[in-house]
């Protein structure tokens, strides 16, 4: 994942859940025979999560990458987690 790609995800993390992400590393997940590179954030004050992951998916109609962004709650404790919840959510 280049610099690019982060800062990208960074906006989408602190846009969509209306708080500061710094980023902490970068993780290779394997799910439902995708490969995905999931980055790993460290939010602040977010009233229910710390630690927010986000991933490009597959691209809209548009040729848009579509980003994914998932908090560290309730059932999600780690990238895979976030990966497999969001792909149950698309099903």
């Amino acid at each position: 994942m280049n610099q690019s790609e982060i800062d990208e995800l960074r906006a989408a993390v602190d846009r969509v859940h209306r708080c500061p992400a710094t980023y902490r590393t970068s993780e290779w997940v394997r799910e439902q025979g995708r490969q995905v590179e999931v980055a790993v954030f460290d939010i602040l004050g977010h009233p229910r999560a710390l630690i927010c992951y986000a991933w490009y998916g597959d691209a809209d109609s548009k040729g848009r990458r579509r980003i994914h962004t998932v908090l560290r709650e309730g059932p999600v404790h780690s990238s895979i987690d976030a990966v497999r919840f969001s792909l149950e959510d698309e099903a």
